[in-house]
């Protein structure tokens, strides 16, 4: 265990690492990599909830990949379309830690905002929620065993799906966000970590979700801490300083990003393990 623990302690350090390098060489192109990693990230955890439970409606690699743009697209693509002043604005805040003219961070900035990019998500997102939705409407729609067993996975999927339009296409970006990562993504996240921990899940068996919880928590703890220590560099080293709260929440974000592609790299490892993308690989 505490060689798995000080190789992923090794993983962080070195793609967080590049992440932050790539910050400080090419600040949009790396905020745009953020985004799609996220995307990416946020759309992987969605569908390996939706996995675990044991859907049905989602049988083939392929739904499941389109399933992950969806849920993805949500948090990432969707705040775009109602909010892109409030989206800008992070943007800005992010690549101007790094780009200290104003002029020039908002010059960098303008290709990612035009109204043609917004209608490019726009149409991807809805054309993808409704090619997802139907596909498992059809298989539902099959009938016999498979189609009852895939109906209930299907109406949870679309149950969920029309909460998380509503909520980011309502709610402001920066809350809706913060609001979905602590209550959805980080929650589910927790969830499957415990199961996959002999310990931890035996004593969620055993209805001690405090000591599923502690046992959990001690081994984040190192992690965690290492997040903290690479928002206080990041802090203080970036080229324009962190004098506003704009800038504090910008150096948290990209320290998130930081950590970010090595937590990707070991999700994917763990889904590899659990066949969430090659549906019956793991049965």
């Amino acid at each position: 265990l505490r060689r798995a623990r000080a190789v992923v302690s090794v993983v962080y350090a070195v793609l967080g690492g590049a992440v932050v390098a790539a910050f400080f060489a090419a600040p949009v192109a790396a905020f745009v990599g953020f985004i799609a990693l996220t995307w990416l990230h946020w759309g992987q955890g969605d569908v390996a909830t939706l996995s675990i439970a044991g859907v049905d409606h989602l049988p083939t690699s392929a739904e499941r990949w389109l399933a992950l743009v969806v849920r993805g697209g949500l948090p990432m693509g969707v705040p775009l379309l109602a909010h892109p002043g409030e989206y800008r604005l992070v943007a800005e805040w992010i690549v101007g830690l790094f780009l200290v003219d104003a002029g020039a961070t908002a010059t960098a900035l303008d290709p990612l905002f035009t109204p043609e990019v917004r209608t490019a998500v726009g149409v991807g997102m809805g054309v993808a929620t409704l090619a997802s939705v139907g596909l498992g409407y059809r298989r539902v729609r099959a009938g016999g065993e498979g189609g009852r067993r895939a109906a209930g996975g299907w109406r949870r999927d679309v149950g969920e799906l029309a909460v998380l339009w509503a909520w980011f296409l309502l709610a402001a970006p920066v809350f809706a966000i913060g609001v979905y990562f602590a209550v959805w993504h980080a929650l589910r996240h927790v969830g499957r970590l415990v199961l996959v921990d002999p310990e931890a899940a035996s004593a969620a068996s055993a209805g001690d979700a405090v000591g599923a919880l502690a046992r959990f928590g001690r081994d984040a703890a190192p992690l965690t801490l290492g997040g903290f220590l690479v928002v206080g560099a990041v802090g203080v080293t970036v080229p324009a300083g962190v004098a506003a709260p704009g800038d504090l929440l910008a150096v948290s974000l990209v320290a998130i990003a930081a950590m970010t592609l090595p937590h990707v790299a070991v999700v994917a490892w763990l889904d590899r393990r659990q066949a969430v993308w090659r549906p019956g690989a793991g049965s």
